[in-house]
């Protein structure tokens, strides 16, 4: 339960930052979507259920914190998280690949939601915000995602 509560406080500062510093990290009109890389990287300790509640409750905190429809974050980082944890189940070491094949579907989950729902109606389709933010996100998000766990001392994610 404490580890739990740690989890949930380091996932709350990196909606504080992505709501507030990460807007300097922006590229070709997309940033690293730090919220989803931590939970996903978090959500491999915890249990499945465990890995769900947070989710669900940093969505939350990331579509208040960012003025995003209420929901839409929960929604994506819930099904992100469950997605991502069934098939690794038993995981405990870390890898550079599997990390970025875990943060690469969890993103393509979360960004191909949000950008299919926010860009419903507009003239520039489903095809378009494929093109013009899901797959540029995702991109950023996984290159980010490498270089934060690339800067983590081993010992660290020991003792998660």
């Amino acid at each position: 339960m404490r580890r739990l509560g740690f989890f949930l406080l380091a996932c709350a500062a990196a909606v504080a930052l992505q709501s507030t510093v990460v807007g300097l990290l922006e590229i070709a009109g997309t940033r690293p979507n730090l919220p989803l890389l931590l939970l996903l990287a978090f959500s491999l300790r915890l249990s499945i259920l465990e890995s769900i509640g947070l989710a669900f409750l940093v969505g939350l905190m990331a579509d208040l914190a960012m003025g995003a429809p209420v929901g839409l974050s929960s929604l994506g980082f819930t099904l992100a998280a469950f997605l991502v944890r069934v098939p690794t189940q038993e995981w405990v070491h870390v890898s550079y690949q599997r990390m970025a094949a875990i943060w690469a579907v969890g993103a393509a989950v979360y960004e191909g939601l949000v950008y299919s729902i926010l860009c419903l109606g507009s003239e520039l389709g489903l095809m378009g915000a494929l093109l013009r933010f899901t797959l540029p996100a995702i991109a950023y998000d996984v290159a980010f995602g490498v270089l934060i766990l690339a800067a983590l001392p081993q010992a660290w994610w020991r003792r998660l």
